[in-house]
Formats: structure tokens, sequence, C-alpha cells
């Protein structure tokens, strides 16, 4: 039976690489597609970025300072953080609302305590980004009135800490003990935690849904899933087959989506300068094997899905109708768990998909459970021979080769 599986996914492999336009869609343009994307986002990030800090903006100032240099401090740590060209006659609220580079300032003091109010155009962002750096210019100012205050009473600012805290990260390793590696690596493997579950759940299921819908209604509609039957093949093994064809299929385009987001995420982040973030996963090999594992049950899951549905559909058109609602759900179970964590109550490793998304955060957040992960196995392998089991009813039905128009 498994010998005859694969000879069957052997030429549903090699009849979809026939088609070029299929190898540029599955292979090229995942690895491809999202560093241009990525990469062009971070180009007009950083053009934009450097855009705003290159820009020369207007301040309009009200004053109601009584000493000319109290006002004169203000704009000199104005100077300090931004190109602004100063307009001390008033604030001008129009010409912020139309202006985006046009920002105002009204302040005075109430008693020995400078007041400020920063005006800007919250739509424009050029403003919001002049507001900010006023504010940063305030902040500076207050900073330095409290140091010299401090100073003329004989006290050093810097001797006024009494607590000091310092950071012992535990569950990942960093060179020489380096606190911020060790620190930049846990983000990074929380960010895993969150999003490689969602992406692959969607890049499987999506990945899976075209050729599997092609596989079995979209041959009944050709008239070529006949002539398959008519071979002396066993029913079960030509269900196996296809679902070993879409799983393999599902499991590359999702793998190469994968890179593909990482290279455009990296590409992003250096044009940004933030490419320090550690591209790498301290799972050990129990744990990449793990995942290796988990992977290929979601995509046998998702492929005896599709192929059971697709086979007991007439027609392309009715295929898709029964199987985007369930890919609807499935995405729904995908965004409800991303910031969910793992080693959640056993109960939500025995239900399919969710499962294998808290298995995988498992995994990367080294909370696995052997019981867990036990579970999570028997179900889903149960479901997936299951769904073979139904498969091969059907192709032994003369109802399999029913097909509508419609």
């Amino acid at each position: 039976m498994l010998k005859d599986a694969l000879i069957i996914m052997g030429k549903e492999l090699k009849n979809i690489f026939r088609d070029k336009r299929t190898i540029f869609s599955t292979i090229i343009l995942p690895v491809v597609l999202f560093p241009v994307m990525f990469g062009i986002i971070g180009l007009i990030t950083k053009a934009n970025e450097e855009a705003k800090a290159k820009a020369e903006y207007t301040l309009y100032i009200e004053s109601t300072l009584s000493r000319p240099d109290e006002l004169t401090k203000v704009i000199d740590e104005i100077h300090k953080v931004g190109n602004f060209e100063i307009v001390n006659d008033g604030v001008n609220e129009k010409a912020i609302e139309s202006n985006s580079t046009a920002v105002g300032l009204k302040i005075g003091k109430n008693g020995d305590i400078f007041v400020a109010t920063v005006i800007y155009n919250s739509v424009k962002e050029k403003s919001t980004y002049a507001a900010q750096k006023i504010r940063e210019a305030l902040m500076n100012l207050n900073s330095e009135l409290v140091s010299a205050e401090l100073l003329s009473r004989g006290i050093n600012p810097e001797e006024l800490n009494f607590v000091q805290v310092n950071d012992m990260v535990v569950g990942v390793s960093a060179e020489n003990g380096n606190v911020e590696e060790a620190k930049a690596k846990g983000q990074f493997t929380q960010i895993l935690a969150v999003l490689v579950p969602y992406f692959l759940l969607i890049y499987i299921f999506a990945g899976s849904m075209g050729l599997g819908i092609d596989t079995t209604a979209g041959e009944k509609e050709r008239g070529s899933l006949s002539i398959l039957l008519v071979n002396q093949v066993s029913r079960t093994s030509i269900a196996l087959g296809k679902m070993l064809y879409l799983m393999l299929m599902s499991v590359l385009t999702s793998v190469l989506n994968l890179v593909g987001l990482v290279i455009g995420l990296y590409l992003e982040m250096s044009f940004l300068g933030e490419a320090n973030m550690p591209f790498s996963i301290e799972i050990g090999a129990a744990g990449y094997v793990l995942l290796f594992i988990t992977v290929i049950l979601l995509a046998l899951l998702s492929s005896g899905i599709i192929i059971l549905i697709g086979s007991l559909a007439r027609s392309v058109k009715e295929a898709t109708g029964y199987i985007t609602p369930i890919y609807m759900i499935v995405l729904l179970f995908g965004i409800s768990t991303m910031q969910s964590e793992g080693s959640k109550a056993f109960y939500y490793y025995a239900a399919p998909f969710i499962n294998i998304i808290f298995g995988m955060k498992d995994i990367f957040m080294g909370t696995f459970s052997v019981a867990n992960f036990l579970t999570m196995f028997i179900v889903n392998g149960a479901l997936v021979v299951l769904f073979v089991y139904l498969t091969a009813k059907i192709f032994n039905s003369e109802k399999v080769l029913e097909v509508t128009t419609e």
C-alpha cells in the first residue's frame, strides 16, 4: 500500500512541476516576494525618517516669561534637537493646521516651574515628529535645571541613586554572560513563539487549498480521476498518495514563505539600523525533531481535510465553497492563540489545530511536556488515519465521479 501511495505521490509531484507557473509561485515567489517587499518598506521608512530629521520646521512661540534669558535657554535647547525657525510673535494655529512642518509652543511660569503647551497637527507626520522633538528639548532643559539646583545646594545629582537594579537572564545562553545579548535572544524567542505557529498554520492550510482542490475536484472535472480509479491500485493508496503529495507541497511552500519572511524582516531591520537581533533558535536537537514532527502533523491534518472535502465535492467551485469556511475557522484559531502562552490545560492538546499551535509554543518556550505532545500526536494521527479511510471509502463509491458544472 505504501509503495503504491508513494508512486501516486510521485506522479502528482511530476505533474505539478511540469508547470513553470507552479514552480514560480510555489518556490521562487515566496523566497523573493518578502525580501523585496520588506526591503522596499525598509528603504521607504529609512528615507522618511531621514527626511523628518533633515526637514526645516517652523516654531511659533507665545511666551509669558518675564526674563529674556529664560526664553533664550528654551530656544537653545530646541536648536540642539532639530532645525527650527523661531517665530516669536504668538502661536498661529491656522498655519500649524495647514503646514506639515509647523508647530507651536506656549510657555510661561507658575512660580519657579516652567509650564509649556505644545501645539501640533496630529494628522501630519512631520508636525507630530517636531512636537516630539520640542518635548525632548523641554525634558533636557528640565534635567539641566534640576542638576543645577542640586549642585547649588551642594548635592551631586549622581549620588541620588539609592537603588541599583541588575538583570540576570536565565533560559538562554549568551557569550561571556552578556545580559543584553541574552535579553535580545529571549525577545527573539518570544517573537518566534508568537509568529511561527500562526504563519505555519496559515501558510500550510492556504498552501494546501488550491493544490488539494485541483487534485480532487479539479481532476473530476477534467476526467483524469476516473482514469486513475480504473487502475489496479487500492483506493487507500490513492487517498494516502494524494495526501502525502499535498503534505509535501504545503510544507515546502510554507517553509519557503517563512524563509522569505525572515530574510525580508532582516533586510528591513538592516535598513533601519536594527539588525542586531540574534537570528538563532536555542531549542536543542530534540526541539528541532519535535518541531519537524509537529509541522508534518499539521500538514497531514490540513491535507487530510482538504482531500476529503475535495473528493466529496462535485466541482472546484463547490469544493472551494466547502473549504473556505473551514479555512476561516482555522484562521480564527491562529489569531485567537497568537498571544497565548504554551502549557495550557490538558484538554487544549486534544483539540485539533489548537493543540499543534500550543505544541509549537511549548517547543520554543522550553515548556514542552511529553504527555501533552503524546496527546497531540495521538489525536491528530487518529484524525489523519480517519481522513484517509473516509477518502478511500468515497473513492470506492460511484458518486465520486459525479460532476456538476453549476
